[in-house]
């Protein structure tokens, strides 16, 4: 009779990544020959998804949290090879008070993330860190640029460094938050090419229940123009919020332009759905700061049917 261990290593491979990752544990404990081919083979099992938390210093101190319940685990120097054992799926990056530079501690993450294989990483939140080498923030970008960031927050310097190559490399991004500093600020034809790669997805691909979220600095007014001609010509249109600032004078002016020129008719900058009588576009504009939101609103028109005076619906809903 033929014994478990008796069977091929392809085999018992083969059997084990239909197990999920808590089971695997388990399993190392049943023979010596199960236990040297998790060993030998971490990479084709499931892993353990966790959060990863990296404060850069002098040195990298890691930390690691596997459920909301859990209490976090900070990882020693002994215990860094159980990062192979796990799918980092949310990770955080912040920077220590008392260290000007950065690189040496994001040198060694980089090191292991890519010595774990973290390829499929879906939140990142980068806080405070300051590179003096550009290579390095480009590698650590390179990290982050994959089909499967969903949501990426840059409040540090690195977000000057985000190009539109970048941002193309990452398919399922809907989220994305950069710093409103002067110093922090994401260059404009990045920004632009957020805005434009939401409009090509909300057209070509399948519409998801997760609204796209943007907070950056300066659009082009092209661009947003681009974006309200498009959704307003959608039936199914996405939700959205997209922030941004620089929206000044010279900028409406700009704006109303391209509206003039595109035949794009509004009514105190609310843009009606051409689709859905109920559905349309608003943006919300705040003179103080030069800053800007636009939404969508898809439940009572905006404006009353016969003219163009407010919908009495909406005003008594909201007052």
């Amino acid at each position: 009779m033929c014994s478990l261990n008796n069977l091929p290593t392809e085999v018992l491979l083969n059997v084990l990544t239909y197990l999920p990752a808590k089971e695997i544990t388990t399993c190392r404990r049943v023979s010596r020959k199960l236990n040297a081919v998790v060993d030998r083979f971490p990479f084709h099992l499931r892993r353990t998804r966790c959060r990863l938390e990296a404060n850069c210093g002098e040195s990298l101190s890691l930390t690691v949290r596997r459920s909301e319940s859990e209490t976090a685990t900070e990882l020693t120097s002994e215990m860094l090879s159980q990062i192979c054992r796990m799918e980092v799926s949310e990770l955080t990056i912040t920077a220590s008070e008392d260290s000007l530079s950065h690189d040496s501690a994001v040198t060694e993450l980089i090191r292991i993330l890519e010595e774990s294989k973290q390829k499929s990483i879906r939140i990142v939140s980068v806080r405070g860190i300051c590179l003096q080498n550009p290579a390095l923030a480009q590698k650590l970008l390179n990290q982050f640029s994959t089909c499967f960031i969903q949501e990426l927050n840059l409040w540090c310097p690195i977000s000057k460094q985000l190009t539109s190559q970048h941002i193309t490399a990452m398919d399922s991004l809907c989220q994305l938050r950069t710093s409103k500093d002067h110093e922090n600020q994401l260059s404009k034809d990045t920004a632009d090419s957020v805005i434009l790669k939401f409009v090509r997805d909300m057209r070509y691909k399948l519409r998801i229940n997760i609204p796209f979220v943007a907070e950056v600095n300066e659009l082009s007014p092209e661009v947003v123009v681009h974006l309200i001609k498009e959704w307003i010509s959608i039936p199914e249109s996405s939700i959205f919020q997209i922030t941004f600032t620089g929206c000044d004078h010279n900028w409406l002016i700009r704006f109303s332009d391209i509206c003039e020129q595109e035949q794009l008719r509004h009514a105190f900058y609310e843009f009606p759905s051409k689709s859905n009588p109920y559905a349309h576009i608003k943006m919300k504009i705040h003179e103080e700061s030069n800053s800007c939101v636009i939404f969508p609103i898809k439940d009572v028109p905006a404006r009353s049917p016969i003219h163009q005076y407010v919908c009495f619906a909406r005003y008594y809903r909201d007052f």
